[in-house]
């Protein structure tokens, strides 16, 4: 059964290493792009020059695990497999971009978010709780 994590409800201690191992090989991989990622990119950016921008600064940026806002697991306690990570990074002035990648270092989407969207609407009843 898949799990989901988020920053701001509940992230355990005992994941911490987990996931900085996997930024780590996600850092240490060339990237490959879901059709779904490209065709998300394409929707909210319209064009190509803004696609291959965000493209370009994907491409050139080192993950960290304090962007982590969200991840999905599944398995038991203490065998739990981390199956894909959400990443929020600042962009621009005005916006961040959203990197969602699976362990397999797939990009599964990626948008642009406002900086100040603060995810008033989250639905914390999804999210696995202390």
């Amino acid at each position: 059964m898949e799990k989901r994590y988020h920053k701001k409800i509940y992230f355990p201690k005992e994941h911490t290493k987990i996931l900085n191992d996997l930024v780590e090989h996600i850092n240490s991989q060339n990237l490959r792009y879901s059709k779904h990622c490209i065709d998300r990119l394409y929707e909210k950016e319209f064009n190509e020059k803004k696609v291959n921008n965000v493209l370009n600064f994907i491409k050139n940026l080192a993950f960290e695990y304090s962007n982590i806002f969200e991840y999905y697991a599944d398995g038991y306690i203490g065998k739990e497999k981390i199956r894909k990570i959400c990443f929020r990074v600042p962009y621009t002035e005005y916006s961040d971009i959203i990197v969602v990648i699976s362990r397999e270092c797939t990009l599964i989407t990626v948008y642009t978010n406002s900086e100040d969207d603060n995810h008033i609407t989250l639905k914390t009843e999804l999210y696995i709780k202390k």
